[in-house]
């Protein structure tokens, strides 16, 4: 299971299976948001640039499922689990204090 170590506005590090520290980056995983966005949106040349101003998502999350997690929008995807719903309450909160947002699946 993946340990979260630190979060900040640049993104978050965490110790995989391995025990090696990884860094999620999300102002990339709010651009590959975009990305999706466009793709599936056909989004004009305005309109993408006038979401990559507004749209803050980097994520999203399920606090629901078994077990709890969170699923950032790195290529491929990165999920974290949590053994309780009080561990994610914590890392959702922490996200929302530096001024990111993920979509709730719950």
């Amino acid at each position: 299971m993946k340990q979260i170590q630190r979060i900040s506005v640049e993104g978050i590090w965490y110790k995989d299976g391995t025990g090696e520290t990884t860094f999620i980056d999300f102002t990339k995983c709010n651009y590959h948001w975009h990305q999706y966005r466009d793709r599936t949106e056909n989004l004009t040349d305005e309109e993408f640039q006038a979401l990559m101003g507004k749209d803050i998502t980097i994520g999203q999350r399920d606090i629901e499922a078994n077990p709890p997690f969170f699923e950032f929008f790195t290529k491929p995807f990165t999920r974290i689990e949590f053994d309780s719903k009080n561990s994610y309450i914590q890392i959702r909160d922490a996200i929302t204090t530096t001024g990111w947002s993920t979509i709730d699946l719950s």
